[in-house]
């Protein structure tokens, strides 16, 4: 778990077990690993602290970058999660967190700047939350004004699964893929409401270029178009 990992205080450990974790997705055919999680473990009850490193946002800085390394090193890429302010289980899918900016900035972002900036993490994974009454999956503020626009993130931003709410802000606040379970494909939010206002709108075909263009960025990232793209190992003894 990531908070057994985090417990080591060892940023070199961290990148060889993300080697493994890649290599291991790798051979099973992924080309995206849903880690690392780097939200700050605030209360015990929270569903996703296992995956979580700490609710130190310093050690966990010191701890993603390498932990992502590791995973893309094997031509996997690695998706940071979730972002941001996923800290209770109580109404997760629909809570509304409070917190200020600069708390927001210098607790709750630390590990996903650190992960983004410094491990280079080629996408990353909304949370189900809201904050500041918009969800954290398609946020103005949180995707195109910090992740895409201060931090000049150039991945993929992708929703948890069912995370998406709303097609206007899907389109226009940064979100790149929706996943979800729960419906034909036809109903997502990005799927056919999605085509219709692209067909209408220069500046909505626009955004989808841009969409396009992340997840084509991603797919060569990882070698996805490469005769030579690594085969990767699974529960071999060096593992």
């Amino acid at each position: 778990t990531g908070t057994a990992l985090a417990a080591t205080w060892n940023p070199k450990l961290g990148n060889e077990y993300g080697k493994v974790l890649g290599s291991e997705a790798r051979y099973r055919g992924k080309d995206i690993i849903l880690g690392p999680g780097v939200n700050i473990i605030r209360t015990p009850l929270c569903g996703r602290n296992f995956e979580y490193m700490s609710e130190d946002p310093c050690l966990i800085s010191k701890m993603a970058p390498g932990l992502v390394q590791g995973i893309q090193s094997q031509d996997t890429a690695a998706c940071v999660k979730h972002y941001c302010l996923n800290n209770q289980e109580l109404d997760r899918f629909s809570v509304n967190i409070e917190v200020s900016r600069r708390a927001l900035h210098e607790i709750y972002l630390k590990g996903f700047y650190a992960a983004i900036m410094e491990g280079g993490a080629a996408s990353v994974m909304g949370a189900y939350n809201k904050y500041e009454d918009q969800y954290c999956c398609h946020h103005d503020y949180l995707v195109n004004r910090v992740l895409k626009g201060t931090w000049g993130f150039d991945g993929v931003y992708l929703t948890d699964w069912g995370g998406a709410h709303s097609t206007d802000e899907s389109i226009y606040h940064g979100l790149d893929i929706e996943m979800g379970t729960n419906a034909p494909y036809d109903a997502y939010y990005l799927a056919d409401a999605f085509l219709e206002r692209a067909r209408e709108s220069q500046t909505v075909r626009e955004l989808l270029d841009d969409k396009v263009r992340r997840i084509l960025r991603l797919m060569y990232s990882v070698n996805k178009f490469s005769a030579e793209r690594k085969q990767g190992a699974f529960n071999t003894k060096e593992h």
